[in-house]
């Protein structure tokens, strides 16, 4: 894995100390996965070394219902549902094919809840898990 951000750094010692070596293609995967959220990378890798699954097993797997995601993805769920702004707003991120411009209260509200990243003034979705 060659990477020079702290997220790369970081991951790379997770997993080592998970004893859980990431190929450069599992790397890119995790990545795009859980977008950088330290919570999530750590639950991974603690399921993983934990219950022995297979990479690609636990990663089709987490983001179901059952999956080791699901608390914190109905944790989102329920707070988008009690703020239809912020679930319109998020419909239109996730449905664009290129980054979004939305009102200030909006991308604050979605960044706040680690559903975005924002590049200039504009917000794309985080991470594939949500």
């Amino acid at each position: 894995m060659i990477c020079n951000s702290s997220f790369c750094v970081h991951v790379h010692d997770l997993a080592q100390r998970h004893q859980l070596p990431l190929s450069s293609q599992e790397f890119t995967q995790l990545q795009s996965f859980v977008g950088g959220f330290p919570y999530l990378t750590r639950k991974l890798f603690y399921q993983a070394a934990r219950c022995e699954l297979d990479w690609n097993q636990l990663l089709a797997s987490a983001a179901t219902d059952t999956g080791i995601f699901s608390d914190h993805l109905h944790a989102l769920l329920q707070v988008l549902q009690d703020f239809p702004d912020l679930l319109g707003a998020y419909r239109q991120v996730v449905t664009a094919e290129t980054p979004i411009v939305l009102e200030q209260k909006q991308t604050f509200g979605l960044i706040c809840l680690g559903l975005v990243r924002k590049e200039h003034n504009q917000v794309m979705a985080r991470a594939s898990v949500q």
